[in-house]
């Protein structure tokens, strides 16, 4: 009886397809730097010549119209990233098996290789017998020539159809073949920066009716954040946008109203407490394999913080496909009418004056009011603030440095009435 080889001492042919098995029969919990995807990293660069400890500031990234294209150390290292690329193998895997069995072919293009084709090419090792025939893109030469050295060094060749250095964006197959699957993980959170939307958008016209994207979808929502200290829930806003193949084939077409739209704000929220918008990005690869909020750089979120949102307001948001592709947001500030309440108007607090108040000193921290309209009125303010034991400025210096909604300006007077008294009682 022979003992099996400890991994780090096969073939690294034999130590990929052995690493790759692992991911695939494992449960997705294993962490992000896993020891797994270490060790082929480290077989990948003794086949390929390229390494992820190499410095990353020595290569350079390609600037396309549509996005850029990172450099071979950067793409090396997201293999790294072990939850996210064990999703990816898993749904290729589950995708070209349901696809092998329906079609006596199974046709595939690779998009965005880096200098690996991790996603992919183990798979194929795993199935050498499979009628799988796949055409691997890159923009680097570096990349498709570790590509190359990989795929002999697995005994894939009979299965790829070119390995080619071009540009996805504007690449055409040799021959009129309908692709079954197209694969590009080109992207990062809220598909910034590089050409994941134009990629697809390009090679949709050359996929099977019934054929699939991987990913099939990117799923991006927005959410409320309270601050911390607030003791308060997130408040969901819901899915923006999601980029599928109706969306890409749509786009083809020329139209682009699903890059354009709104997210409308919930009409009750404290605009104090919840200063803060977090816009997060879901991956479906395929079926019940996901990638979701915090489980990879491709799910970081990206967050403003300080804003002043108004209740009840739109977010307009766009995206823009160019050099560097991005959302673009445009938020509805909380703004103040310049026409003030009559002294008549009641809040909670059935006392005049109080609403006009509060109001005018919203004018008067966004510089929108008039000096001798506030003289003619000072001192009924003061004497109306006198009611709560608070002084006129101490009121004002609240209601311009912490901006509150009236609601939240009459509880803090009581609130203020009634520590005063406490104090007062004590004190006797």
């Amino acid at each position: 009886m022979t003992t099996p080889k400890p991994l780090g001492q096969l073939t690294p042919k034999a130590g990929i397809i052995a690493n790759t098995k692992l991911l695939l029969n494992r449960d997705c919990n294993i962490g992000r730097d896993h020891e797994i995807t270490r060790e082929l990293s480290q077989l990948y660069a003794k086949v390929g010549g390229i390494s992820s400890d190499e410095n990353i500031n020595d290569w350079d990234n390609v600037e396309l119209d549509s996005g850029v294209a990172i450099n071979p150390i950067q793409a090396a290292k997201c293999l790294e990233e072990t939850l996210r690329t064990q999703m990816f193998i898993k749904g290729i895997y589950q995708c070209l098996l349901e696809k092998l069995s329906q079609k006596h072919t199974v046709n595939v293009v690779y998009a965005g290789t880096g200098p690996y084709g991790c996603l992919l090419l183990p798979l194929l090792a795993l199935m050498p017998n499979a009628p799988i025939r796949v055409s691997l893109i890159d923009i680097h030469k570096d990349n498709t020539e570790s590509i190359q050295r990989i795929v002999e060094h697995l005994g894939i060749g009979h299965q790829i159809t070119s390995i080619e250095c071009a540009d996805a964006t504007t690449w055409s197959p040799k021959s009129s073949v309908q692709f079954d699957i197209v694969i590009s993980e080109t992207m990062t959170a809220l598909l910034g920066r590089e050409p994941q939307v134009a990629i697809f958008a390009h090679l949709q016209q050359f996929l099977a009716d019934d054929g699939v994207l991987i990913p099939k979808k990117v799923s991006l929502s927005a959410v409320l954040v309270p601050y911390e200290s607030a003791n308060l829930p997130d408040i969901p806003l819901g899915q923006f946008f999601e980029l599928n193949r109706e969306l890409v084939r749509s786009l083809a077409k020329g139209h682009q109203d699903g890059f354009t739209g709104e997210i409308v704000l919930p009409r009750s929220f404290s605009s104090i407490d919840y200063q803060h918008l977090s816009f997060r990005t879901d991956i479906q690869i395929y079926r019940a394999h996901w990638l979701t909020f915090g489980q990879c750089s491709l799910n970081l979120s990206i967050d403003y913080a300080g804003l002043k949102l108004e209740p009840g307001g739109s977010i307009k948001f766009c995206y823009r496909m160019t050099a560097l592709p991005k959302f673009e947001f445009t938020f509805p500030v909380e703004s103040m009418s310049s026409v003030l309440p009559e002294k008549t108007e009641l809040g909670a607090i059935a006392v005049q004056g109080i609403k006009r108040f509060w109001h005018r000193a919203r004018l008067i921290r966004d510089g929108r009011h008039g000096e001798a309209f506030v003289e003619r009125e000072i001192l009924t303010d003061i004497a109306l603030l006198e009611k709560f034991d608070v002084s006129y400025h101490l009121a004002l210096s609240y209601v311009c440095e912490y901006q509150p909604s009236f609601d939240e300006f009459e509880a803090w007077l009581l609130y203020t009435k009634e520590s005063n008294s406490s104090f007062l009682t004590s004190r006797a």
